[in-house]
């Protein structure tokens, strides 16, 4: 994944990644958040749209949290997503939560590719 500088007030969107190794040890994450070292302060960013597409054998969940792999606490309710169709959840159905550390993304089950949409605030 390339690391994305972002602006405030400006909406980015990630690269979609695909998760392919089922439950919380297969976390990947689908937004690095800039933390550059000349940046003063810290970076902030809230989800603003999240797409995704599974292409599975069955229906499944998505967890969105911070951590790293194994690990993975989430911030927000599970996702449900259905088999074979595509999901675009928007600034009204995602919670608004800032993260200051890397956008982590985990499945129930796989595969699923995931895109998301984040604003830089500060």
């Amino acid at each position: 994944m390339v690391m994305t500088y972002a602006r405030k007030g400006i909406r980015l969107v990630g690269t979609p990644i695909p998760i392919v190794v089922a439950a919380n040890a297969g976390a990947l994450a689908v937004f690095q958040v800039s933390n550059a070292a000349l940046n003063i302060g810290t970076k902030t960013v809230i989800l603003k749209r999240l797409l995704a597409w599974n292409n599975g054998a069955g229906n499944t969940v998505i967890h969105i949290g911070t951590g790293v792999a194994g690990a993975i606490v989430d911030v927000m309710p599970p996702l449900f997503t259905v088999t074979n169709l595509n999901a675009g959840f928007v600034e009204l159905e995602v919670p608004e939560v800032e993260f200051s550390t890397d956008i982590m993304a985990w499945c129930v089950a796989v595969p699923v590719t995931i895109q998301v949409e984040v604003e830089e605030i500060s």
